[in-house]
């Protein structure tokens, strides 16, 4: 009598890689999260993530997770919204693949005053600042507030 079996070797799925767009991000500004592997799945792999650090989420970053790596595709990302706030010291926040150690950290860092904001003297050249601020500033503030689901993106 024959008999045959066959050995299967089973892996281990791939812990994805996270990177991000800049790891210095001024407060009121977004950041672009990715997650990477090497070897494309073959159906959508959801990256689940955990957070941490001294920034705290809704207040000081509004997170859209989880990402999902598509199948076929390397990588996917998503977009990290931070919240402009005065007063404030640089806030960390940690990043890792759910249940992982090794991750990436993002430094919110403290832009100073609110756009709209008016502090000290409210002279002609002091609110021709203000103007010209905010009119730089404009981009900005529209992508948060689409971001932010229309809330007050100063705190």
């Amino acid at each position: 009598m024959l008999i045959s079996a066959s050995v299967g070797i089973a892996y281990a799925e791939e812990i994805p890689t996270l990177s991000v767009s800049s790891t210095n991000v001024t407060r009121g500004d977004s950041f672009v999260l990715s997650a990477s592997v090497v070897e494309a799945p073959v159906s959508d792999l959801t990256v689940n993530l955990e957070f941490s650090g001294d920034a705290t989420p809704e207040d000081d970053y509004h997170a859209f997770v989880p990402i999902v790596i598509h199948a076929g595709e390397t990588s996917g990302s998503t977009a990290i919204a931070t919240t402009m706030k005065t007063g404030q010291e640089d806030e960390t926040i940690k990043i890792v693949v759910a249940g992982q150690a090794a991750g990436v950290t993002v430094i919110l860092v403290n832009n100073g005053t609110c756009p709209g904001e008016i502090s000290g003297s409210t002279s002609d050249a002091a609110l021709g600042n203000l103007i010209m601020g905010y009119l730089i500033s404009v981009h900005t503030l529209a992508q948060n507030l689409f971001l932010n689901k229309n809330k007050s993106v100063c705190k």
